[in-house]
C-alpha cells in the first residue's frame, strides 16, 4: 500500500519523502486482521473435526506441529492476553448467540458478556489489551 502512494509521490517530491499512515487506517487494518485470524483459525479447527466426523480420521497428531506454530505466531503478533482470548473464542465458544459467554477482567474480576466477534474486538480495545499501533 505504501509503495502505491510513495512511488508517484517520489516523482513529484523527490526521493526523501516519508509517508506516515494515520491511526485510523492502522486501526482498520488491525481490526480486519483480527477478524481474519479468528475466521481462519475457526475454519482450521472445524476442518479437523469434520474430517474426524466424516471419515473417522484423527488428524490431531498430524496437525499438532502446525497448530503449535500458528499459536506461537498468534502470540507473537497479538501479545499473550489477546492471543489467549482468541484461542478461547475459537476453541471453547461454540454458539455465541445461543449461550452467554463472558470475558472476565483479571484485575477486578468484572465480567463482560460477549455475543459476537465484533463485541469481542470492541471489548478488548476498550480494555486496552492490544499492543500499541
Amino acid at each position: 500500500m505504501k509503495d502505491k502512494i510513495r512511488i508517484p509521490l517520489m516523482s513529484l517530491a523527490g526521493d526523501n519523502i516519508t509517508i506516515k499512515e494515520s491511526k485510523k487506517s492502522l486501526e482498520k487494518k488491525r481490526k480486519r486482521k483480527f477478524f481474519n485470524h479468528l475466521k481462519e483459525l475457526q475454519f482450521l479447527f472445524k476442518r479437523s473435526d469434520q474430517i474426524m466426523i466424516s471419515y473417522g480420521i484423527d488428524t490431531i497428531m498430524y496437525d499438532e506441529d502446525y497448530n503449535r506454530l500458528i499459536e506461537e505466531l498468534i502470540r507473537d503478533y497479538w501479545g499473550e492476553v489477546v492471543a489467549q482470548v482468541i484461542f478461547w473464542w475459537v476453541y471453547a465458544v461454540e454458539d455465541p448467540k445461543k449461550y452467554d459467554h463472558y470475558l472476565q477482567e483479571e484485575k477486578d474480576g468484572e465480567k463482560y458478556i460477549i455475543k459476537n466477534e465484533n463485541q469481542l474486538y470492541k471489548k478488548l480495545k476498550q480494555l486496552n489489551k492490544f499492543k500499541p499501533l
